[in-house]
């Protein structure tokens, strides 16, 4: 049977009206170089400090106020050398750059105010090193390029990932699709690169050390378990000159757990020379506690197969409940200490083609 001119005639209109499917994914060209800047802001002020000395609180109440503003900048020059389909095998990575800034104010009663201010930097700066592994393996080998070299300890918990590829559908999906992100995939998304060996200085004066336990410097070192939500929406195209990008809005509700006792104990024994003669501390417990409310936005370059832009403005939460053991020559006493502090970060980054 034949149809009717007027309804197939309106079979194109149906189309068009209809939903269409993207798949999005992971596949930059072979050679692809992409330049690409991240950076984190974080602002937070000390909500409640609670000190206990041998199961008793002290004698005077804690009288303290800090606040404190940070933030971190890379970046970062990306070759992609070989890919077998979304797996990359072989990557190329520049450190161009590298900024670190930390502001804190301390003030009390008895301390007056203190402002310090710390700055870090990389002996990666400069440095290229070429991430690899082969076809059949998750594994991932990290060595310095020809021409670039280095202390092997620099290489330790350098990471591929900076692509956030990790937020990306499993399958097609239509403008309004909605899919969950695996909580534990944030650390790669929050804290790419991994390791990259920041060395502070505070007012000046070289600590040896990295941040530490720090999550407004070194957001990598506390998190640890990650349990929650993290949403992403297809929410549409939009068109930038003669690219088109999917847009993909995220929603994060997290809690990061993490014990922190072994790498609290390796940086106090590098401060012990500067306590009093007699003196010693000895850390029992370290756990620290973060979370993350809030909403952001990927754009991907659907015919690129990478990210161009991400952004994600949370706001945060940080408890540390520590307990360290305290002797002057005498009998030993327990020190324990919760700290609350809140604030927001900032999370944005870019990759631009040359």
């Amino acid at each position: 049977m034949k149809q009717p001119v007027a309804t197939l005639a309106l079979v194109p209109a149906f189309l068009a009206l209809s939903p269409q499917a993207e798949r999005l994914t992971f596949g930059p060209e072979i050679g692809t170089v992409l330049e690409k800047e991240f950076s984190f802001e974080t602002s937070l002020v000390l909500d409640n400090m609670d000190m206990l000395l041998d199961g008793e609180p002290l004698p005077v109440p804690v009288d303290m106020e800090m606040s404190g503003n940070a933030s971190v900048e890379f970046s970062v020059t990306d070759i992609y050398s070989e890919l077998e389909g979304d797996r990359l095998l072989k990557l190329t990575r520049t450190l161009d750059s590298l900024s670190v800034s930390n502001e804190s104010v301390l003030s009390g009663s008895a301390l007056g105010e203190q402002v310090s201010q710390a700055n870090g930097e990389s002996e990666l700066t400069g440095k290229t090193v070429v991430f690899s592994r082969e076809q059949d393996s998750d594994q991932v080998a990290v060595e310095f390029a020809e021409g670039s070299d280095g202390a092997e300890a620099l290489l330790e918990d350098l990471h591929i990932e900076f692509d956030f590829r990790d937020l990306l559908p499993g399958d097609a999906v239509e403008v309004g699709s909605v899919w969950e992100v695996e909580p534990g995939d944030l650390i790669d998304v929050l804290a790419p690169c991994g390791d990259l060996k920041i060395s502070l200085s505070i007012d000046g004066q070289a600590t040896g050390l990295t941040p530490g336990a720090d999550p407004s410097t070194d957001l990598r070192s506390v998190l640890g378990e990650i349990e929650g939500s993290v949403e992403a929406t297809f929410t549409g195209l939009r068109e930038e000159g003669d690219r088109q990008f999917a847009v993909i809005a995220l929603a994060v509700d997290v809690e990061a757990t993490k014990d922190l006792t072994e790498e609290t104990r390796a940086a106090m024994s590098s401060v012990g020379e500067g306590l009093p003669e007699g003196s010693n501390v000895e850390v029992q417990s370290f756990d620290s506690e973060l979370t993350l409310e809030g909403e952001g936005e990927l754009l991907w370059d659907v015919a690129g197969g990478h990210f161009r832009s991400f952004k994600l403005d949370v706001e945060m939460t940080s408890t540390i409940d520590a307990a360290n053991s305290i002797g002057n020559g005498g009998p030993r006493s327990l020190q324990e200490m919760n700290i609350e502090t809140s604030g927001s970060m900032v999370f944005q980054a870019e990759a631009r083609r040359p």
